[in-house]
């Protein structure tokens, strides 16, 4: 566990998915997750992911426990896998939200299916390697990772 407020995180994913099963507008409501590790990336860094992220509180609580803890493989940590689930993922989500727009309920179950296609890999890929895999090429931590080098940078300059 890495912050107090960790814990609750992982209850307030799996009420989030749950609440989402039957009222999908809930899934709208993703996107603060979406949003808040490249925001909060201007000012700490990552630490939204390793902080407060429900996502990684899920793994760090319930996926820990059967992962074989495993070294990553270089593979998904590699800058040109990262930059393709970036644009893998935000071609997927634009053009489902561009059909699904207008539809608060069919809004919120594009971002609800896409928590719960990219949690499903999450926990296979936890089975294989570790529990934290999937955070090694999560869209929103890449970005987060982005905006931290950028923000280093141009302190330097």
């Amino acid at each position: 566990m890495r912050s107090p407020v960790q814990s609750y995180m992982f209850w307030v994913f799996l009420a989030f998915l749950a609440v989402g099963v039957f009222y999908p507008a809930v899934g709208v409501i993703a996107l603060t997750c979406m949003l808040a590790p490249v925001i909060v990336a201007f000012w700490r860094g990552r630490w939204w992911c390793g902080n407060v992220c429900p996502r990684g509180s899920f793994y760090d609580q319930l996926l820990r426990r059967i992962s074989p803890q495993k070294k990553t493989p270089a593979f998904f940590r590699h800058p040109w896998f990262r930059a393709f689930m970036v644009a893998f993922i935000f071609v997927m989500f634009s053009v489902q939200m561009h059909a699904a727009w207008g539809n608060i309920s069919a809004m919120g179950m594009v971002f609800l299916v896409l928590i719960g296609v990219t949690t499903l890999a999450a926990v296979l890929l936890g089975l294989f390697f570790n529990a934290r895999t999937w955070c090694n090429f999560c869209p929103m931590g890449t970005l987060a990772m982005l905006v931290t080098r950028f923000r280093r940078r141009s302190r330097a300059i």
